[in-house]
This record gives C-alpha cells, structure tokens and sequence, in this order.
C-alpha cells in the first residue's frame, strides 16, 4: 500500500488499483485501446524498476500494467 499522491482532489476516497505484469507495456497498452478501453497513464520509466502504465477496460474497470526491467 502507499499514501494518497499529494496531486489528488482531497475528495478522491482511497481505492485499489490491481498491477498486472506484462512482458510488454506498450503491446499490452496498444491491446487495450484496440479492444476498446482507454489509457489513463501512458507508459512510462518507474526508473531502475520498470515500464507501468494506467488504462481502464471498456465499463470503465481501471488497472495497471507493469513490465519488470531485466536486469
């Protein structure tokens, strides 16, 4: 778990977001536009850890999707 980011309206409750590790951001962020969803986050560096990024499907579920950098 981690605190709320200061960026957030103090009216957004707290909330889980489900990480999915993917072998590949992109590809997977490219499938959930094409599959109708929408990207919330695009993917970008968590640096020396990674590639996340926030989409949510087409009802509007939103999750993550992370690729681990290979070390």
């Amino acid at each position: 778990m981690m605190p709320m980011v200061e960026h957030l309206p103090k009216n957004v409750p707290s909330y889980w977001m489900p990480y999915f590790q993917v072998t590949d951001a992109e590809a997977s962020v490219a499938n959930v536009k094409e599959l109708g969803g929408a990207v919330m986050v695009p993917p970008q560096d968590i640096p020396n850890t990674g590639r996340f990024a926030i989409v949510s499907d087409p009802q509007g579920a939103t999750f993550a999707v992370f690729t681990l950098t290979q070390g």
